[in-house]
């Protein structure tokens, strides 16, 4: 039998790289991984988003970010065959399915499936020798989809960058925010297109991460650079505020939905409307700007200021071994960490909390920079609980940052020129009012973790991790 089918993944190629495939054909989806179809379900047309998938279907397909909206890779057709094979009285030994995938632009791949019956391993073992004689192999999902597609439009794995303790600081930098500067451009085109909001979030976190090697490598680069430096993406950052909010605010929608009464949902209706129509102009505003000449003429300039041929002046640490810095810059950076912890109180102003939230950003970003110079397992292990802390002042800002915009909102709802604006005006009141239990909820438990979280043991796993230079207490 031979159908369409469409290869599925998302943009970071998510799925492929957990080693399966994620097909549609014929009106429903079927996952593969290196055993053969794990799991399938009907679907009338391609998924959106994964969390549309069947449950069963959710789970084969690996752990895929709910975000990142699935995207059709490419197309072709599928013929599929059940083969038997039986012994001279007719028993079947085992069963082997086949799909030869050939795509639009001619590749071919064939992936098989071996179901032997019970005590009949040898006859599967033999059937095994055969395909691999025939030069099939066990599933490599990559290798697979690159055959078929090599002109995929998936975003390449993130390569971390590698450097020795002993290299100078201004070099380990410049390619930090080298590698940082190709991210945003990989992501431009998922911007424009406005393929899901992921892009978007992921060009903002490269240009957090650049301010922060710009700003947190202190005394690296030149400081009338550096200062001129994070201006400068302080500048790239500042037209993506807008559709960013806005993008936030949608993804908030159902969240919202469950926090009022269903008599009040055709006001968040009304508001979910309205916040559409201002992000379709905030989308085709950053859209529009990234095209310009003098967007593409800052990129090209800083692509040639980061290049290997680089024209940085160093500052002072400059030419220190990375090693030594990187533990200079982390110990200084979990101090002030701690002593802000330590004074996080039950009525603590919401600005001291958030500075908190932005001191345990940058003490992470430091971490996750020098991750070559350290254990990655042990690394994982100290970045553990302080990732689970930031998460809930992460959810504490958020509800802070919410109630603000919501605010904001209502104050700007006009009766005479809005349609619904009585329904969005009672909505958004009992939206506040959750808000504020909300963040009330999310204080007690920063509170707790706060009390429960070891400031001692995170600062002896960090001179552990990052020996060398470590000052004593």
């Amino acid at each position: 039998m031979t159908a369409p089918f469409h290869l599925i993944d998302n943009a970071d190629g998510e799925i492929t790289q957990g080693d399966r495939l994620l097909l549609w054909r014929d009106g429903r989806i079927e996952c593969f991984d290196a055993t053969g179809i794990v799991s399938c379900a009907p679907n009338a047309h391609t998924p959106d988003f994964p969390d549309a998938l069947d449950s069963t279907l959710r789970r084969a397909a690996g752990n895929v970010s709910s975000l990142r909206r699935l995207l059709p890779i490419g197309g072709g057709m599928v013929s599929h065959q059940t083969l038997r094979f039986v012994d001279d009285d007719r028993k079947t030994h085992a069963r082997l399915s086949a799909w030869c995938l050939t795509a639009d632009g001619g590749g071919r791949a064939l992936v098989v499936q071996l179901r032997p019956l019970r005590g009949y391993d040898r006859t599967a073992r033999r059937i095994e020798e055969g395909i691999v004689a025939l030069g099939a192999a066990p599933l490599d999902a990559g290798a697979l989809v690159a055959r078929l597609f090599p002109k995929a439009p998936i975003l390449p794995a993130d390569t971390p960058v590698e450097f020795a303790a002993d290299e100078p600081a201004l070099s380990v930098a410049r390619r930090l925010i080298a590698a940082q500067i190709a991210t945003l451009r990989q992501n431009e085109a998922g911007i424009i297109a406005d393929v899901d909001t992921e892009f978007l979030h992921d060009y903002r976190v490269a240009l957090r991460r650049m301010r922060s090697i710009a700003g947190l490598f202190s005394g690296v680069i030149a400081p009338q650079r550096a200062a001129a430096l994070k201006l400068r993406f302080a500048a790239l950052m500042r037209p993506t505020g807008p559709l960013r909010d806005l993008d936030v605010r949608l993804i908030d929608a159902a969240r919202f939905r469950a926090m009022v009464p269903p008599a009040l949902h055709r006001g968040l209706d009304a508001m979910e409307e309205l916040i559409a129509a201002r992000r379709a102009d905030a989308q085709a505003e950053l859209a529009e700007h990234l095209r310009t000449a003098t967007y593409r003429r800052e990129m090209r300039v800083l692509e040639r200021l980061f290049a290997p041929q680089d024209g940085l002046r160093p500052g002072p640490n400059g030419g220190d071994p990375i090693g030594l810095l990187a533990t200079r810059l982390i110990d200084k950076r979990r101090k002030r960490f701690a002593r802000l912890a330590r004074a996080i109180e039950p009525q603590t102003p919401d600005v001291a909390v958030h500075a908190l939230r932005i001191e345990g950003k940058k003490l992470r970003y430091l971490l996750e920079f020098f991750a070559p110079l350290c254990d990655r397992q042990e690394l994982a292990g100290l970045l553990r609980p302080l990732k689970q802390l930031q998460d809930i002042l992460g959810r504490f800002n958020d509800a802070s940052v919410q109630a603000e915009d919501l605010s904001a909102f209502t104050q700007a709802i006009d009766p005479a020129r809005m349609e619904g604006a009585v329904e969005m005006a009672a909505a958004a009141g009992a939206l506040h009012a959750a808000l504020a239990i909300r963040q009330a909820t999310e204080r007690r438990a920063l509170t707790d973790a706060l009390a429960a979280f070891d400031h001692a043991d995170v600062a002896r796993r960090i001179r552990r991790l990052f020996p060398e230079g470590s000052p004593h207490p």
